[in-house]
């Protein structure tokens, strides 16, 4: 199990929702391989641990499959949904634009990567693995349709 950064016990300030902690899931595969027999190694998220999984197993070829329940398409798409409180992310990509734009100008800024390039669709095309989405319909923050751009890109 592990902690993506800037979350429960671990270190750091800032997520970058998949973008670093991909490569934070490569070396905690590389230290469970150097200390312990391992038959079969899949990844197991929730949410945006459902994103960075996704993103993952494109990175770490020892992932031989990923479940993720509730994962965001691409960074972008997610924040029109946050910013749109809920109601519609046609509100995140006209209305509130700007304050939009400036959520992903601010997580550059901070985390130092572009916002454009955390794209769990585009993992899942990186490398072939099984994978297992799982949506909630009554989700108002990652909702179904995230899952459903998935759908024949694997």
């Amino acid at each position: 199990m592990m902690d993506a950064r800037a979350h429960g016990e671990s270190g750091g300030t800032t997520a970058t929702y998949g973008w670093k902690e991909r490569y934070d899931t490569k070396a905690i595969a590389m230290a469970l391989y150097s200390s312990e027999t391992v038959r079969l190694l899949g990844a197991l998220g929730v949410s945006m641990g459902g994103a960075i999984a996704l993103q993952s197993a494109a990175v770490e070829p020892r992932i031989e499959g990923v479940v993720a329940e509730d994962p965001f398409a691409n960074l972008r798409e997610v924040s029109y949904d946050y910013v749109g409180l809920g109601l519609s992310p046609l509100l995140g990509r006209t209305l509130f634009r700007p304050a939009t734009m400036l959520a992903m100008h601010e997580m550059a800024k901070a985390g130092g990567f572009r916002p454009d390039d955390v794209s769990p669709e585009k993992a899942v095309t990186a490398r072939s693995f099984p994978t297992l989405l799982i949506c909630g319909t009554c989700d108002r923050r990652i909702p179904c349709r995230h899952a459903i751009i998935y759908q024949g890109l694997n």
